[in-house]
């Protein structure tokens, strides 16, 4: 079992990550395609 912090640090974590990604995928685009 995970303790309910963990999960909620996890989830967390996973949000910023997949964010971070986006906005560095839409920088990567802008700079191509400008």
């Amino acid at each position: 079992m995970i303790p309910t912090v963990d999960r909620y640090l996890i989830s967390e974590y996973f949000i910023l990550y997949v964010l971070h990604v986006n906005i560095l995928t839409n920088i990567h685009i802008t700079v191509f395609y400008s």
